[in-house]
């Protein structure tokens, strides 16, 4: 028996699971829109979600706090995921060899690329809607840099970096500002129209071909960011499979599983002041789909899925010829039934180890959509209204009164959760 302990146990405890107790809870009360109770649930301590899970935390404590507004306390914590990127950038060769032998829970979760260019992008908002420009180019710098290794760009963050270069008005920031804008305009056409369904928005379009005339420069720009749905959740399907007449294993394949959401468009409007003596203006427009996080995620998940089925196919082979060795070598020594024993643990161990990693960051939205209106100076009030599929309104809600400058800009972030 001490050998069935020796060989089972410690793979046992670093078979390492999801946080399947804590960011289930804190994605249900985001859901119900309890921010401020998810946060005091989260707390401040990362092992709360698992010893190989920090990540995950930081990220989910980011976008809570991004969420309930309190964006000075989301930069804190998105700077925390940050170094926790950087540190899990050379991933650890002991931690590798467990994942290829036991399962993928015995590595940390090191992120997406996608995720990781997330957080530049919240980070970016919670400075815009601190009015502190400056900060949020700097997440423009770090997404450069940053990208030389994650290997990868995004339309819809190049297009945010230039609306704040515009915002931040130096010449040199404008030559910035149409940069990003060119490149992302070529990320929509050649690789998001085709792979995520979302073309060149109208608001990017605009920036290309906008003219910083006298009467361009006289008016406001308030720019609405809207996070629609939920991120689809990762799940596994698993399969029993019979090796021979005494042993059984499992192969197990993660995938996403759709989450509804009811939303389909907004329409983001303001009531202003009188112009011309004419009354009250009312201007407004629909929010246009900017980036789609589900797509990007299935896709990734879909282009990895070779690599999976062979790590999941290998991985019972040699936990097999390992058992089959072990067990020989007991019944040689002792007799049948420890043998049987042996095969016994063998077939739960196996059974139990086999899970498919079904990390991520839960509380993301599923796709961001975005308008901006151009309006005159004055004070205003801003309003936000959900329709479903069929163009039937679900919600509108105020966003409150404010005072617009000539040639400022001003942002707005909304979540809708149904």
């Amino acid at each position: 028996m001490l050998i069935i302990l020796v060989l089972f146990l410690p793979a046992f405890v670093s078979c390492a699971t999801p946080p399947k107790n804590v960011q289930p809870q804190v994605n249900s009360l985001v859901i119900a829109q309890h921010f401020d109770k998810a946060v005091s649930f989260l707390g401040e301590d990362p092992s709360a979600y698992g010893p190989n899970n920090k990540l995950l935390f930081w990220l989910d404590r980011g976008l809570v706090l991004h969420l309930a507004g309190r964006y000075a306390e989301s930069v804190g914590a998105f700077e925390s995921a940050k170094r926790k990127f950087d540190e899990l950038y050379t991933r650890s060769i002991s931690q590798m060899a467990v994942a290829v032998a036991v399962n993928d829970y015995g590595q940390e979760y090191r992120g997406e690329d996608y995720e990781c260019v997330l957080v530049n992008i919240f980070q970016a908002l919670n400075f815009a809607a601190m009015d502190n420009i400056s900060e949020a180019l700097v997440e423009a710098r770090d997404m450069d840099a940053r990208s030389k290794w994650t290997k990868t760009d995004d339309a819809f963050a190049r297009m945010l970096f230039g609306i704040l270069y515009q915002a931040a008005g130096t010449p040199q920031d404008l030559n910035d500002a149409y940069i990003d804008d060119v490149r992302s305009r070529d990320i929509y056409q050649n690789t998001y129209k085709s792979q995520y369904g979302v073309d060149v928005p109208k608001i990017l379009a605009q920036n290309l071909a906008m003219v910083q005339t006298p009467d361009v420069r006289a008016k406001a720009e308030v720019y609405l960011f809207h996070y629609t749905g939920f991120i689809p959740l990762k799940v596994a399907d698993v399969f029993p499979i019979p090796l021979d007449t005494s042993h059984v294993t499992a192969i197990s394949f993660p995938r996403y599983a759709d989450r509804v959401s009811d939303v389909r468009f907004s329409v983001f409007s303001a009531v202003g002041p009188a112009v011309g003596g004419a009354g009250r203006t009312r201007a407004q427009d629909s929010t246009e789909l900017v980036q789609d996080i589900g797509a990007i995620a299935k896709k990734i998940l879909d282009d990895r899925k070779v690599l999976i089925l062979a790590k999941a196919g290998l991985r019972p082979i040699g936990k097999y010829l390992l058992e089959k060795t072990v067990e020989a070598n007991v019944r040689d020594k002792n007799s049948e039934v420890p043998a049987d024993i042996v095969n016994l643990f063998a077939n739960v161990y196996n059974l139990y180890s086999e899970q498919a990693d079904v990390r991520g960051w839960q509380t993301l939205p599923e796709k961001i959509r975005a308008a901006r209106l151009l309006l005159e100076p004055g004070r205003y009030e801003f309003f936000v209204e959900d329709f479903d599929e069929k163009g039937a309104p679900l919600s509108k809600r105020p966003l409150g009164v404010f005072d617009l400058q000539a040639g400022r800009k001003k942002f707005f972030i909304v979540r809708s959760y149904r």
